[in-house]
């Protein structure tokens, strides 16, 4: 790196210290050469990207890849503080790569237009990363960041039995399991936990809901809820919500059952309500609900879940959740379309003659068919860097564990089976390399070939200097012709 020999030695020292751990971190799992993967994907700077998160792991494990591996809780003897280091080093690698390398020179294929914008990004990428591994600390075992592996998602039982119990009483039927004794706050209460599970909504997108967030199609067939931020001078909310980042800017593609139910809500229930806030409080001054006050609806679920199933919560078991939280919500939504998309391809594979290729297949292409859903119903609007942190990679990386774990591999041919799909993209993107260098070779011959005949012409006319006028390489192209 062109400004490394300015740093002072230790700096120097610890900088390339991080440079080998991910060299090897590369080598280990890919096993091949960062710097043959970074040439023979055109100098792509997402297979970066998709593996800082990865390296992090993998310098938390003790530098250990260990994909069947997952972990409920931090490392106790991990120094957080050195593995914050160790990333910024890299990150540094990462900057000196985008200028040596995201250029015209290196990029034809690219405008200087789309170039900045590229640059742009992956800045803004590196900033926000910058934030989270300052939040690193040797003292601080939990990590305030997205770097936290507990894994905390509801299995289809606990879903169902939440159902159960926030599901509003009827003019026939009385819920005995809802904590809520109002109908009205037992509804909104249901649409709060609803919207989080079934949509995965943060807790802030939801407190930022108006009614005017939920619009239908002129022709009543396509109901939408608008994810944005929101001025209300009703709102006296103290902490107020925000979205998390640009790619929380969107519209979601609204169920039309939904739709009803929370048109009944905005229609009977809070119709004297005069704040466009969509969840407040039900009695004056009808508040907007706060951080605290969403809370407390969790709160009061969870106990009446745990007393339900108290079994879903024993911390003995690696699939249990410690408490009901608007992030389990969104944890279990996530696994919910990540499975839906893999049963899909699976039943597609069934015939396959190769089961353990049959369940790899799969799995890629319901990671890619889950990205492309999300984003055309409108829960993300980023690129597949969106589905790439910590958390979600453990979401994904534990379903594949627990998709390949009836075949029985070892932990080095579980690597090897869940890489296979990369080496082959490299080796295919290498083939497709050698080709084209193949094809210029014929079009350079060609063009050589015109050229001299070109001067053969040019010759029985005048009598010009082809010393003077051809490149060397050309004119030896010409002498050795004569």
């Amino acid at each position: 790196m062109k400004f490394l020999r300015f740093q002072s030695i230790s700096t120097q020292h610890a900088d390339l210290i991080a440079l080998k751990f991910w060299y090897d971190f590369w080598y280990e799992k890919f096993a091949t050469s960062f710097c043959e993967s970074f040439y023979s994907t055109s100098y792509n700077f997402e297979i970066i990207q998709s593996e800082i998160d990865n390296f992090i792991i993998y310098l938390e494990n003790n530098k250990k890849i260990e994909s069947n591996l997952i972990r409920l809780r931090n490392a106790e003897h991990t120094n957080y503080t050195t593995v914050g280091h160790r990333i910024r080093s890299i990150l540094k690698f990462y900057s000196f790569l985008i200028d040596e390398y995201l250029t015209i020179q290196s990029q034809p294929q690219l405008s200087l237009k789309e170039i900045q914008k590229i640059k742009e990004n992956l800045n803004k990428y590196m900033t926000i990363k910058k934030k989270i591994i300052n939040n690193f600390s040797k003292s601080n075992k939990t990590i305030k960041s997205e770097i936290n592996y507990s894994f905390k998602s509801m299995n289809d039982e606990m879903i169902k039995g939440l159902y159960l119990i926030i599901s509003p009483s009827n003019s026939s039927k009385i819920n005995t399991l809802n904590p809520f004794k109002s109908k009205n706050v037992q509804l909104r209460n249901f649409l709060i936990i609803h919207l989080m599970l079934n949509y995965g909504l943060r807790i802030g997108e939801l407190m930022l809901l108006t009614t005017n967030s939920i619009k239908k199609s002129i022709q009543n067939r396509n109901f939408s809820l608008i994810i944005t931020n929101t001025d209300d001078e009703f709102d006296d909310r103290s902490k107020k919500p925000k979205i998390k980042n640009e790619y929380s800017y969107r519209v979601i593609k609204l169920q039309e059952r939904d739709y009803r139910i929370i048109q009944i809500y905005i229609n009977e229930i809070r119709k004297e309500i005069s704040s466009q806030i969509l969840f407040t409080s039900l009695k004056p001054p009808y508040s907007a609900l706060s951080y605290a006050s969403v809370k407390k609806i969790f709160d009061q679920v969870d106990l009446s879940l745990k007393a339900l199933l108290p079994e879903c919560f024993d911390t003995s078991t690696y699939d249990s959740i410690e408490s009901l939280t608007p992030h389990v919500c969104r944890h279990s939504w996530a696994y919910m379309m990540l499975s839906f998309s893999f049963e899909k391809y699976k039943k597609e594979n069934v015939n396959h003659y190769d089961i353990k290729q049959s369940v790899n297949d799969a799995l890629l292409k319901a990671q890619r068919a889950l990205h492309d859903r999300l984003t055309s119903k409108g829960y993300i609007s980023g690129g597949l860097s969106t589905l790439s942190s910590a958390e979600r990679k453990k979401l994904i990386n534990l379903y594949i564990s627990e998709q390949i774990s009836p075949l029985n591999l070892k932990t080095k041919e579980k690597q090897l089976y869940v890489n296979k799909k990369t080496r082959q993209a490299l080796t295919d993107t290498n083939k497709n390399l050698r080709i084209q260098i193949d094809n210029l070779e014929s079009q350079l011959h060609q063009n050589t070939e015109t050229l001299i005949n070109i001067i053969e012409e040019v010759k029985l006319k005048t009598d010009p200097r082809i010393d003077h006028l051809l490149a060397t390489h050309l004119l030896k192209k010409y002498l050795k012709k004569d």
